[in-house]
């Protein structure tokens, strides 16, 4: 991928938001490329986005990228300002073909294979695989409430947001 390429992607991952140094609050998005490749991008100031650039998951969106400096996995990039254009609606849940499509042809058949397969290329740094079991699942709630070392980088003026936060 080129320096500050436009492609286009389909998200399937957002992380939870977390307080950045500059007081930003941000997010991790995964997506895979039109053309079937992992893309992690970080970091995604979501909630300060303009409403027409908050995406969804299972949205394809068009991003302006760079590669992510000091971040040596191949999937890492960072967005560029403004780099965010939503092109559809979300797939719908009732339509589970549309997404295998996109998501199947990046599945590894274990956690083992995509290991062994990332130690060899040193990609990828993102997967997928089906577990042969699931034997426990436990969900657990977030923290009510940030830390105060979260709170205060929140409470910084911020260079790049208007008006600071």
């Amino acid at each position: 991928m080129l320096q500050g390429e436009t492609i286009h992607a389909l998200v399937v991952v957002r992380t939870y938001p977390v307080p950045m140094p500059d007081g930003i609050e941000s997010s991790c998005t995964a997506a895979i490329s039109d053309q079937g490749a992992w893309l992690r991008i970080f970091p995604v100031p979501w909630r300060l986005l303009p409403t027409e650039q908050q995406f969804r998951k299972y949205q394809w969106i068009e991003v302006n990228l760079i590669k992510a400096k000091g971040d040596s996995r191949a999937e890492s990039f960072n967005l560029r300002q403004n780099g965010i254009k939503v092109l559809t609606p979300p797939l719908p849940t009732g339509n589970w073909q549309a997404r295998k499509e996109i998501v199947l042809p990046l599945r590894e058949r274990s956690l083992c294979a995509l290991i062994k397969k990332r130690n060899a290329d040193y990609r990828p740094t993102l997967g997928l695989f089906r577990p042969s079991s699931v034997t426990r699942f436990r969900i657990v709630p977030a923290e009510k409430q940030w830390s105060q070392s979260q709170l205060d980088m929140l409470r910084q003026q911020s260079l790049f947001v208007e008006g600071g936060t």
